[in-house]
Formats: C-alpha cells, structure tokens, sequence
C-alpha cells in the first residue's frame, strides 16, 4: 500500500485505488433537496450545506438516486477569520460537507473524496474540520495529515499534492554542544543581549537548554524557568515545554508549550502538551535547597484542565508584567539553539481566548495568511520580544 509522503505519481495511484469505477459529478441546482436528504452526514461544519449551490461547489455519486455528496469552497483566512475566496493564490480548498445515504456501501465516502481529490489534482492543499470519528477514520485513510485539535475538540486535516519525504524522523534536541558552540548559533547582537541579561539578571539561556533551567532574580524576587522535552508519538513530532515558578513560593507562574513537526522549517505554539509531563531537574534542589517545592502538579493539572488549553498561559497575578512574552522570546531561542533548522513559530489561537490575537501582535508576532496558523514569530527579527519581567510591586 502506498503511505503518505510518497511520490506524486504513487498519491495518485494510491487515491485511484481508493476510488475505483466511482464516478462524481458535478451538482445539479435541482439536486440541493436531495443533498439535504442524505442521512449520515460526516462533515457539516458552519452549516454551510444549507446555503446557496452556487456559495459552495458539490460533488456527488448517483446510483438512480443521489447516494453522496461532497462539498467544497475555496476559502482565504485573514486575523483568524474566513473571508470569501477573491482569486489570489493564497487559499485553502476547504471540505465544507460530507454525507452519504443509510444504503450507500460503506467505502463509499472515502471513494467519493478521493475522486474529487482527483478530478482537482490542481488544487494545492485540501483541509477540512470535524468533530466526526467516522469521518476522522475517512480522512486517515486517504492519508489526510492531523494539523489541528491534537487535545480535545475539532479535529484538523490538511491533504497537499506536494511530495514529501517518505519517512519522517522526529526532530530531537541538540541538547550536547558547548556554551561556545551554542553561542555561535546565535548573532552577535543576541549573543550580546544574553550576556547582559546574565549580568543583570543571572538568567542563562544556555543553561536552560543544558541543564533545564535557570533562574531570572529580581532585588527581591526570583523566577526559576524549567525546560522539558519529550514526543508526541502518535503524531511523529517533538515538543518542549517551559514553566516558570516564583522561587519564594513554589507557585506556578506561568508556561509555555512548543510542538517541532519533523522536517519543517516552523515550530507551533497550539494547544498545551499533554503527551507528557513537566520535570524538576535534581539540580535545582543542589541550587536551591530544600527551601523551595515546586507546584509541578499544577503545571501538568491545568494542561489537562480544559480540552482545547492554550499553549501559552500565565497566572493571573503574574499578567502584564512582561512574563508571556519572556516566554514567546525564550520558546524562539531554544528553538535557535536546539532545532536550528527553525526559522518561526506559528501561533494557532483558540476561540476561547479572544484576547490572545491582541496579546502575540503586542509581542512581535506578525499576521500570516497560512493556512495552519495565523501568526507568526520570525526568530530572525530584530522587533522580537526581550526578556524583561517587571518587579511585583512597580
């Protein structure tokens, strides 16, 4: 069987075995009852099947009566919100409906999809949203890649008729090479910048990628950062997590979680990772004595907390005093360090927060019209977001 990321000629064979002797058509005006009428309906995201034919594109499979449809819209995404397709190139083809009848066979909607990925070979990349396990299982087939939802809600899928590398290999951390050695990864400037801020501050960005932490001191308050990484099997990617904890209480301040897709140029800061938990090195305790416990059960409990957690979080004492952004700055530095091959990282907001688009555009992110993200941190721009955590009382 041919797997995801093989040659285009072996994709196309591969979804003409999916479809066989199926054959779709294009929708008819009198056809949109019957479309209405199917019973299992596999994708039905922002009720766009009750609007116009002519709004969205449909696709269906007659056998005497209709037994399928399909429909699709070119689609463009500006600040986080679907606009209507006006002909420039960016766009996503956006599977909007999926529905078969009660009598239809039960490999018939993924030979219908797969024929419309056919008859639009020339589409470049093909996404779809659903909260539908029988239609996760449609689109897993067709090797569709998960891009979205990884803890909790709507799933995201992409297809692209790009040809990628067969096998993709977790891209783990270069967490072995010299202070000298990581250093010369980074511009002088910032080389500059770090050793300032250790003067002024203690805080080592080296050592938060060596040793897993480092701490940031105040005149009378101290923050300790702790790096964690780890995979996300299930998906094929790495992922690191950074928490802050104010070293006085041991109370949690705040985190950051990263997702590293393999053999990509950007990082994702999506949802928070529950694939697996934050850690203490021992060293802290060396550092810090028994003076001081960590919260780490409240690090991990509030990833959990809610399905779709933001990937960056801070306590609510601890907002606007420059900690999330510290976190942003710090989350692109260590991908400077250890993922080199890193230029950006996206940021994927959830609906939730409607204050975080505001947030990321304060801290130097810049708006995209990607189709898996909306805003993004280029690690080497000069305008990113420095290290600078206000005193609690100022």
């Amino acid at each position: 069987m041919v797997r995801k990321g093989t040659k285009l000629d072996e994709r196309i064979s591969f979804l003409e075995e999916k479809c066989r002797d199926v054959v779709v058509s294009l929708a008819k005006p009198d056809d949109f009852e019957k479309i209405l009428g199917l019973e299992n309906v596999l994708v039905n995201f922002s009720q766009e099947n009750k609007k116009k034919l002519d709004e969205t594109t449909y696709f269906v499979f007659r056998d005497v009566q209709i037994k399928g449809a399909l429909g699709i819209k070119r689609t463009i995404y500006e600040n986080y919100v679907e606009v209507p397709y006006d002909g420039r190139d960016e766009y996503v083809t956006a599977i909007k409906y999926l529905a078969v009848s009660k009598e239809a066979q039960k490999d018939l909607p993924v030979a219908l999809v797969a024929k419309t990925l056919l008859n639009l070979k020339g589409e470049q990349l093909f996404q779809v949203d659903t909260n539908n396990s029988e239609a996760e299982k449609v689109f897993e087939e067709l090797n569709f890649a998960q891009v979205g939802g990884f803890s909790g809600g709507p799933k995201k899928y992409c297809h692209t008729s790009n040809a990628k590398p067969e096998k993709q290999k977790i891209t783990e951390p270069q967490i072995e090479l010299t202070h000298e050695e990581y250093f010369s990864r980074l511009p002088e400037k910032e080389s500059e910048y770090y050793s300032e801020l250790e003067d002024l501050f203690e805080f080592n960005i080296i050592n938060l990628v060596k040793k897993g932490w480092t701490s940031y001191k105040l005149e009378e308050q101290e923050f300790v950062f702790t790096l964690t990484t780890g995979q996300r099997k299930k998906f094929n990617e790495d992922a690191f997590k950074i928490d802050v904890y104010d070293s006085s209480t041991g109370s949690l301040v705040g985190y950051n979680d990263i997702l590293v897709p393999p053999n990509c140029d950007f990082a994702l800061n999506e949802n928070a990772v529950r694939d697996f938990p934050s850690a203490i090195p021992e060293t802290i305790n060396k550092y810090l004595g028994e003076k001081c416990q960590f919260d780490i059960e409240r690090a991990n409990r509030i990833r959990q907390t809610w399905p779709e957690a933001d990937a960056l979080w801070v306590v609510q004492d601890y907002r606007k005093r420059g900690v999330g952004k510290a976190l942003e700055r710090i989350a692109g530095d260590i991908c400077k360090l250890a993922y080199p091959n890193i230029e950006k990282i996206g940021v994927m907001l959830s609906i939730d927060n409607p204050g975080a688009y505001e947030f990321h555009l304060k801290a130097g992110a810049v708006k995209v019209s990607d189709p898996l993200y909306h805003l993004e941190y280029r690690l080497n721009d000069p305008e990113r977001p420095h290290i600078d955590i206000l005193p609690k009382f100022s």
